[in-house]
């Protein structure tokens, strides 16, 4: 272990933020921990839409979770019929995030990171040599440095309170089996289904992932208005597994106040 505490780098929240953060960290030769309140499979609601971009970014090869592809993306205002943009390449893979997530936890892990579950993160104490958290009542572990990746409730925001003009946004998603559908359902994204947000359409493998989301947190949603999208989008409004969740914003107001905790991911408003 290194001095000054028993990691170089703990990391809160074994999401994607989170796991690439560790695992840069670990390539760069860092003693890292990552502490979660799940156990990993776990649910994580969300479209599961990757840009091409963003997997150009990735350290190592994610096809094993891949569902599919598309070069193909649909854009609508409203109820209008969408306009399609083609190109030869692809601009998004689809994955479900449970095995996805799961997927970059393990490849961290195998890297080299250690990984621990809690129950609960108590407090963060940061002082000129070292951070310091409290987890599950008692028990105290010091690093170096921390990565906040928390998500979009995160308990160290909370608890350190960064410079951040922080906003909540939410989505409700579900999915629809194809079996449901007379046609699999290009990607799609219509603008204005929702105020100040959108409706989307995303092919998964066997089925396709249907949601709602804003962006402004005095905006209510319903099931009601994601099942009224779905029924004149695709025919049908009997969705499976509608679940909501919450996104985090303000992100382009993050500033750097703290010498040893860094913010990443929905937890920094990103």
């Amino acid at each position: 272990m290194s001095s000054g505490g028993d990691f170089d780098l703990i990391v809160i929240g074994g999401g994607p933020a989170g796991t690439m953060a560790a695992y840069h960290a670990v390539q760069a030769g860092l003693e890292v921990l990552i502490v979660d309140k799940s156990n990993f499979p776990r649910l994580k609601p969300c479209g599961g839409g990757i840009a091409t971009k963003a997997m150009a970014l990735l350290p190592f090869s994610i096809e094993e979770v891949l569902e599919t592809a598309t070069g193909t993306l649909n854009m609508g205002l409203r109820y209008d019929a969408p306009h399609e943009f083609t190109t030869n390449g692809f601009i998004c893979a689809f994955v479900v995030r449970e095995k996805f997530d799961e997927f970059m936890l393990t490849m961290t892990i195998e890297a080299g990171a250690k990984f621990l579950k809690i129950d609960s993160l108590d407090a963060v104490k940061e002082t000129d040599d070292e951070v310091c958290i409290t987890i599950d009542g008692c028990t105290q572990i010091k690093a170096k440095y921390m990565v906040a990746a928390d998500g979009a409730n995160s308990r160290v925001r909370r608890l350190i309170k960064p410079r951040l003009d922080f906003s909540r946004g939410f989505a409700l998603e579900g999915i629809i089996p194809y079996t449901r559908l007379p046609q699999i359902p290009k990607m799609e994204f219509d603008f204005g289904c929702v105020d100040y947000g959108y409706g989307w359409m995303f092919p998964k493998g066997d089925h396709v992932n249907v949601g709602i989301y804003t962006c402004n947190s005095d905006v209510s949603i319903s099931k009601a208005e994601l099942r009224e999208y779905s029924l004149k989008k695709l025919g049908t409004d009997d969705i499976d597994d509608v679940v909501g969740f919450p996104l985090g914003f303000g992100g382009n107001t993050y500033m750097q106040t703290t010498e040893r905790v860094l913010f990443a991911g929905d937890a920094a408003g990103f």
